[in-house]
């Protein structure tokens, strides 16, 4: 690949050549499968323990780093 990238440099130019791979690159993220076969509960379970797992409360509804005082 080098090697021909090499040749269509020498032919046109080195900017014409870095200009066509660059025009390849950003289009290779068209050529990838869009397939999500991840099912839709699973996508939800997933949803829902980030946003918890994120949350500033605890599961016993304290805030997450604050010090508890004794009543």
């Amino acid at each position: 690949m080098t090697a021909l990238w090499g040749l269509l440099a020498g032919i046109t130019s080195p900017r014409i050549a870095i200009a066509i791979a660059a025009l390849l690159i950003l289009t290779t993220p068209f050529l990838l499968p869009r397939h999500d076969h991840t099912p839709q509960r699973e996508r939800d379970l997933a949803r829902r323990h980030v946003t918890h797992r994120n949350s500033p409360l605890t599961p016993g509804g304290r805030m997450r780093g604050v010090p508890t005082v004794p009543a």
